[in-house]
């Protein structure tokens, strides 16, 4: 998911951005490995293996080289025609229409009432409140994938859910408080 200010740059810088956060976000797992990226942008290539004039393509891609260099990551970038890369094309176009917080002003209420929070459940690197976080996908700076997969105990967790999750659970919840009801 793209910020509104990222959407408007080019497909060029983009690409790189994209290549830079899996590098950033899958660094400690990728330690020591030979890692091939295909890409339909031969831009995003050239700009990888080579530099750019452009300072903020140039800043991306210093920070991949930095990262790889940190982790002994070796990797290669290789360009592929847009036929041959329709699923990973059709993969980046998916919206997550989940994705949401609350403001800082909100988290700072909640946190004064029952904070301090130590771990933010269900974010991202856009939005979490708390340094530890748990996102749906992979993150730089993520903690866990999946916050039902995780032990939540030891923390003061922070919940923001999905508007899907919560729909759900109280559409569950509301159906069983009926049944009580009746039942009376």
């Amino acid at each position: 998911m793209w910020l509104e200010t990222e959407r408007g740059r080019s497909s060029t810088w983009r690409e790189v951005k994209a290549i830079q956060l899996c590098v950033s976000a899958f660094s400690k797992l990728l330690q020591n490995s030979i890692v091939t990226f295909h890409t339909d942008n031969k831009n995003a290539v050239s700009i990888i293996n080579k530099g750019s004039k452009v300072q903020e393509l140039q800043q991306l891609s210093l920070e991949i080289y930095r990262c790889c260099l940190l982790e002994n990551i070796t990797l290669h970038i290789i360009w592929l025609p847009r036929k041959e890369n329709e699923q990973a094309d059709f993969l980046s176009r998916i919206i997550d229409i989940d994705d949401w917080g609350i403001s800082p002003e909100y988290f700072q209420f909640l946190d004064d009432l029952w904070g301090p929070h130590t771990f933010d459940r269900f974010a991202n690197m856009d939005n979490n409140k708390v340094d530890k976080f748990s996102s749906l996908y992979w993150n730089p700076g993520s903690s866990a994938v999946d916050a039902f997969s995780c032990h939540w105990a030891q923390e003061n967790n922070l919940l923001v859910p999905p508007v899907s999750l919560v729909y759900f659970t109280d559409w569950r919840f509301s159906i069983q408080r009926c049944r009580l009801t009746e039942a009376d």
